[in-house]
């Protein structure tokens, strides 16, 4: 279960599970860099590359991995190993102290549309505050995609993505 409050996430064994399955390739994943700055990165590189690369031999699993990283992200020096240049700040969002205040449902109904294919996408087009949009689904459950072809963040309840390329 995930436990959110506007303060703080809590990431559970049975939240990040769901990056854990084959299913999650493809999807990018919101990762703590400290309390205000977080990255989103691609699933496949985080455990590919920076997990397999650094830490399968002092974890035991992806999972382990994850679970560190997410409760207590200082107990790994991920930093090291990242490209800086995609961290992102929450901290002087509009749209994140939007959420705090408004709630899910709210920001749902405020900041996103529905394409069609039963995946949401941000009605945005600032970089930071779509990130910021990704750290808020992500955290509320939802899978995070980027659509190539159109360019654009989309979240949706399921692994896998549908989306129409025309």
């Amino acid at each position: 279960m995930l436990l959110m409050s506007c303060q703080s996430t809590i990431y559970d064994h049975s939240f990040l599970k769901r990056y854990v399955y084959e299913g999650a390739s493809g999807s990018y994943i919101i990762i703590p860099i400290n309390q205000y700055q977080y990255m989103c990165i691609y699933n496949d590189v985080l455990n590919q590359v920076i997990y397999k690369n650094h830490y399968q031999e002092t974890y035991k699993d992806y999972l382990s991995f994850l679970y560190t990283l997410f409760n207590n992200p200082q107990k790994t020096d991920i930093i090291q190993h990242i490209n800086r240049k995609g961290i992102f700040d929450v901290a002087h969002s509009i749209v994140w102290e939007d959420y705090k205040q408004i709630g899910f449902k709210r920001f749902v109904e405020k900041y996103m549309i529905e394409d069609g294919y039963g995946n949401l996408k941000s009605n945005l087009s600032v970089r930071a505050d779509i990130l910021v949009v990704a750290k808020i689904m992500f955290d509320n459950g939802y899978f995070v995609y980027f659509g190539d072809y159109i360019a654009e963040f989309y979240f949706s309840k399921e692994m896998g993505i549908i989306y129409n390329e025309e």
